[in-house]
């Protein structure tokens, strides 16, 4: 059967921190392995491991390899990561991986992006939010936010999701915001298991997934189509500043990619300018069959009128 592995990796504080609030808050035994990885858990209750590898995560291409010396089918993976930033605000996050571009300083190859699931990436982002508001005194200082795609691994061949805690070695050592991200990854794979470990039906409430395309690093009007009642999900997202280097294959790629498929392009209309748009929208038209919409068309959305 193919199951769900959370990854870690020794060289990450904030991976490590939150290891151990996961192995304080579910049951799990080590396994026996003959592969690469440095640790191999597994947990009965929910059918899922925990691997710990050595090298960073953005360099975790040998991934597949590991599990698959370990005896190992992987379903998804979940990585519980630390996020850096130079304003090193506290924050708690999620998104899925590629490089939209030519330079790939931060893992994975050029143009290349992650299998995704828009479901499993809305189900991260959704419980990030929930932690926050059945925990605001502990959390108080997180900010929540959804990533666009960007960094390694590309290359993997099921689709994953990261769910990290930011933006700075104090925080990344933070007990509370540690626990959030466990509980998150614990939800991640108590709802994995209530699916059967299809990836499919884990999606079957879903009104569709989206490409997203515009705006910034920290993806605010994606969250509000995240956030709000329209039942749509977003996987890869395109922020403006990548605009000019994407090309045609490199969004057929994201498509074929994101396992539900793209039902709609989504644009961040005010979150790209003029000679943004120029470029996009003829890349966009060679997609005939997929609808392009704006943030705005999900936001006015409330939940009795969502499709």
């Amino acid at each position: 059967m193919n199951l769900p592995v959370v990854v870690t990796s020794l060289e990450d504080i904030a991976g490590q921190n939150i290891k151990s609030r996961l192995v304080e808050m579910e049951a799990w035994i080590q396994k026996e392995h003959a592969s690469g990885a440095k640790g191999l858990l597994f947990c009965e209750r929910l059918n899922a491991y925990l691997i710990t590898i050595e090298e960073g995560l953005v360099h975790s291409d040998r991934l597949d390899e590991y599990c698959k010396q370990a005896g190992i089918e992987p379903l998804s993976y979940i990585y519980a990561s630390r996020h850096r930033s130079e304003t090193a605000r506290p924050a708690l996050l999620a998104h899925v991986t590629g490089n939209w571009g030519e330079r790939a300083e931060l893992g994975g190859e050029p143009r290349r992006v992650c299998k995704a699931s828009g479901a499993l990436l809305r189900l991260a982002y959704r419980a990030l939010l929930a932690q926050k508001d059945r925990h605001a005194a502990e959390l108080e200082k997180f900010a929540v936010n959804l990533e666009v795609t960007h960094h390694g691994p590309t290359n993997l061949q099921v689709p994953l999701v990261f769910v990290e805690l930011g933006s700075d070695e104090p925080n990344w050592r933070d007990v509370a915001g540690a626990e959030a991200v466990a509980r998150v990854i614990l939800e991640l794979l108590e709802a994995i298991k209530g699916a059967g470990f299809d990836l499919g039906k884990l999606a079957g409430d879903l009104a569709g997934v989206g490409m997203g395309f515009g705006g910034l690093h920290y993806a605010q009007s994606f969250e509000r189509v995240m956030a709000g009642g329209s039942r749509a999900a977003l996987a890869h997202i395109v922020p403006k500043h990548a605009i000019a280097s994407i090309t045609r294959d490199t969004i057929e790629l994201a498509t074929k990619n994101t396992v539900e498929g793209v039902s709609w392009f989504v644009l961040d209309w005010k979150g790209l300018n003029a000679e943004q748009k120029g470029v996009l929208m003829p890349l966009l038209a060679a997609f005939p069959s997929i609808p392009v919409k704006r943030t705005r068309d999900f936001e006015r959305e409330s939940p009795a009128d969502a499709p």
